[in-house]
């Protein structure tokens, strides 16, 4: 569960960020950062500007959604659809020659993210709905990560933009303000995102795990991440 009561203004996490105010209202309003409004002012956890501090800017410009997807799809050994064969063979080119890091640091528009609070009698049945594809913690041990999986009171998944409001409606889900228990990664379509037995792939778990602010997970996910980018190389 994250404490959201720890919040700093939007110009204040900026300048902490070592970014303009303006590029961080981007991100705002991009879905990569998670904040709330009070009195008409943005503020942003400090468990999220720890989270930014901790990830690499992207070198060049991010891969739009599809084809961070595409990207991903690849990694964990299947073979994404609708790609035309120069586009395939110059995703594989990134996959192949890009560094880990910076690879890994032009993915994040894959998703956007949502801070939610469910009721904790929720949690579960929310885990376990089809509509959300498990991953962060929860799906860490069945990535291969040497980590606990996540207690019963935080949930964290991929879902498709067209089902928010019904999950919302399904489980009380609100937008998080002082605690947050779920995270949500909001995408057009869950079908492109790759999974195993209910949970994402592993080089998905990876990443974001390497992205979730975490010492510990950020170093496992990292380790995911990496094996998947050198099994890949090494097919």
């Amino acid at each position: 569960m994250q404490d959201l009561r720890d919040s700093v203004t939007a110009d204040v996490a900026a300048e902490r960020l070592d970014r303009s105010p303006h590029e961080l209202r981007r991100l705002l309003r991009a879905g990569q950062v998670c904040a709330h409004r009070r009195a008409g002012r943005w503020f942003v956890p400090m468990s999220e500007v720890r989270r930014l501090q901790r990830l690499a800017q992207p070198v060049g410009r991010p891969f739009s959604p599809g084809s961070a997807w595409a990207l991903l799809a690849m990694l964990a050994g299947d073979d994404p659809t609708g790609l035309s064969a120069p586009r395939r063979s110059q995703l594989r080119r990134h996959l192949r020659d890009a560094d880990g890091h910076e690879l890994a640091a032009r993915l994040g528009r894959r998703a956007t993210r949502r801070l939610v609070y469910a009721h904790p009698s929720m949690l579960g049945a929310l885990a376990a709905d089809p509509r959300v594809v498990l991953t962060g913690l929860a799906a860490a041990e069945h990535a291969g990560a040497r980590l606990v999986g996540a207690d019963d009171d935080e949930v964290e998944g991929y879902v498709a933009e067209s089902d928010i409001a019904g999950l919302y409606a399904a489980y009380g889900l609100v937008d998080a303000e002082t605690v947050a228990n779920v995270v949500l990664r909001v995408v057009d379509d869950a079908a492109q995102v790759p999974r195993r037995s209910g949970m994402v792939a592993a080089p998905v778990v990876g990443l974001d795990l390497w992205e979730s602010g975490d010492a510990r997970a950020c170093e496992e996910g990292q380790g995911l991440f990496t094996a998947a980018v050198e099994a890949f190389r090494a097919r």
